[in-house]
């Protein structure tokens, strides 16, 4: 290579060189105004969920099952044994008192009625046989009477013989004899006519029960029988219920009996609701059932609801404690260190200031709560692990 390619070549390396390290110049000069043109940097407020404490009424329930019933189930069976013979109710029709539900053969009963009346009249023709058989031996002992007394007169004047006066004597006796006899047979007869008619009035009453009628109104719950069944006395053959008024029946479970007693208020949904605002607890049984839980009860005085039938599944609330205050969700509260209770994160100002509280409640996902707040105030909510690396010198953004 000569002289003068070295040169060239070196003064390209050289060239090559500058135009590098101007282009470099040139960029550091543009990074250099877009850094100056940047804002500065700051911390950024840290985004969260907030809710609005609200000032109300805050209950603790004890949530239950109820069943309805009606107030009173009566078991309609018959007082004698008799075949059906007719039904007039079926099950969910409406009765009222005096209404008959059924019928039973009552031709035993009729011939037996039939028969004491005929033996009544032939018994009354006796008495009034025996009757006149006894007038007739009273006027007969009345005559001897007259007899004797006058025999007995002359023969203490001897005007008639011993004989005499022993037959008269005897006479008499024959006729009080008959007398008696006549006035036992009427008083026989009397019994006899009173037997008959006890016998009457009870096949009487048998035939009345022969009609099974309603004893008050209500509703056929159930038909236990059909035409042609045997009707026995024990057997029922409706089961009626007065749906006049109903209650709600549930099994209290025996370790919430420290929280509820009789007056305790009761919260319904649905129908019953709107028909019972503030139902409560009527009456708890005293005796536990076989699965440790105590039967309780309330009553509905406004009668059954017209939209649910009697066995309906309730649900419904005891309400076991009660407050008003300030009201916030359960997940703003976060646990003091130290197990100091509770404490709330609020936000003022666009910072959160750790505010300790006071838990009176807690239900259904809310708390009632007191303390350095006010409603309408905002509080932070959701998982307390987050908020722990939170301190009251940090900015927030509801």
């Amino acid at each position: 290579m000569t002289k003068k390619k070295r040169v060239l070549y070196r003064l390209a390396a050289i060239l090559l060189i500058v135009a590098v390290i101007a282009g470099l110049m040139m960029a550091l000069r543009g990074a250099k105004q877009k850094m100056a043109a940047a804002p500065e940097w700051k911390p950024r407020p840290v985004p969260l969920e907030t809710a609005v404490i609200r000032e109300g009424v805050l209950s603790r329930t004890i949530r239950y099952l109820g069943r309805l019933e009606a107030l009173s189930t009566a078991e309609i069976a018959p007082k004698i044994s008799a075949r059906v013979l007719s039904l007039h109710a079926d099950q969910g029709d409406a009765v009222a008192a005096g209404d008959i539900l059924a019928r039973l053969d009552d031709r035993n009963i009729r011939a037996q009625i039939a028969a004491a009346e005929a033996n009544i009249n032939a018994a009354k023709a006796r008495l009034i046989g025996a009757r006149a058989a006894a007038t007739a031996a009273r006027s007969s002992l009345s005559f001897l009477e007259r007899e004797y007394e006058r025999y007995k007169t002359l023969f203490e004047k001897e005007g008639i013989s011993e004989s005499a006066m022993e037959a008269s004597r005897n006479r008499l006796y024959e006729a009080r004899g008959r007398a008696v006899q006549a006035e036992q047979s009427i008083r026989s007869v009397q019994k006899e006519i009173a037997a008959l008619t006890a016998q009457l009035t009870e096949a009487d009453a048998r035939l009345a029960d022969t009609e099974i009628r309603a004893e008050q109104s209500g509703t056929i719950e159930k038909r236990h029988a059909e035409v042609g069944d045997m009707a026995m006395p024990g057997k029922p053959l409706f089961t009626l219920m007065d749906v006049s008024s109903c209650r709600i029946a549930f099994n209290l479970v025996q370790e919430d009996l420290k929280w509820i007693g009789p007056g305790r208020p009761v919260r319904l949904s649905g129908p019953v609701a709107e028909e019972q605002p503030e139902p409560a607890v009527s009456r708890i049984f005293p005796s536990l059932e076989s699965d440790q839980t105590v039967r309780a009860e309330i009553d509905l005085p406004g009668g059954c609801p017209e939209q649910l039938r009697v066995g309906s599944l309730l649900p419904m609330e005891v309400v076991v404690k009660k407050g008003a205050g300030l009201i916030v969700p359960r997940a703003a509260l976060v646990p003091a260190p130290k197990d100091a209770g509770y404490q709330v994160y609020a936000v003022r100002e666009n910072r959160l200031v750790s505010v300790p509280v006071q838990v009176m409640i807690e239900h259904g996902g809310q708390a009632l709560i007191a303390g350095a707040l006010a409603a309408g105030e905002s509080v932070a909510v959701g998982e307390y692990l987050q908020w722990i690396r939170l301190h009251g010198a940090m900015d927030a953004t509801p």
